[in-house]
């Protein structure tokens, strides 16, 4: 338990996906356009290892740790793997563009980070985060003779 209080944060779960999202120029007569953009993306969840507790229940063999709430990385877009698609923009000036895909980026972000908050993602890191823990302390008890004691991992 203290060596994995010492490491302070473990990286349990990434999660990988995409955005898409678009946004529009109103412009005079034939001066409208829209961009899009679709990007992959992936971020990390992570448990603040330094806020562990445990209990030993010494009649049923069992450490019950207890885990803080789940930590989410940065977002990582991948621009690489990006398309955009300028369909009817018209421009001469390349800051417009430009700006547009700032815009763009900027909502990716915002929906990426409310996709990676979705239950079914946040239950899959969390369950992930409970399976590494259990491992990553049963593993010693058994190295040093205590195959019997179970390791339960659980969110407060």
């Amino acid at each position: 338990m203290i060596s994995l209080r010492a490491e302070n944060k473990l990286l349990v779960y990434s999660h990988k996906g995409f955005a898409a999202v678009s946004v529009e120029r109103d412009g005079f007569l034939f001066w409208n356009g829209r961009q899009e953009l679709i990007v992959p993306a992936s971020v990390t969840y992570l448990v603040d290892l330094s806020k562990l507790t445990a209990v030993f229940d010494e009649a049923t063999q069992v450490v019950t740790v207890t885990l803080p709430p789940l930590v989410m990385g940065d977002v990582a877009f991948e621009p690489e793997g990006a398309r955009t698609n300028n369909g009817g923009l018209l421009t001469f000036d390349q800051d417009e563009v430009d700006q547009l895909t700032k815009l763009n980026y900027a909502a990716a972000r915002r929906a990426f980070v409310k996709q990676a908050q979705g239950r079914t993602v946040v239950q899959a890191a969390e369950r992930q985060a409970k399976a590494n823990v259990q491992t990553a302390l049963a593993l010693p008890l058994r190295i040093v003779g205590k195959p019997n004691i179970r390791v339960v991992a659980q969110f407060k």
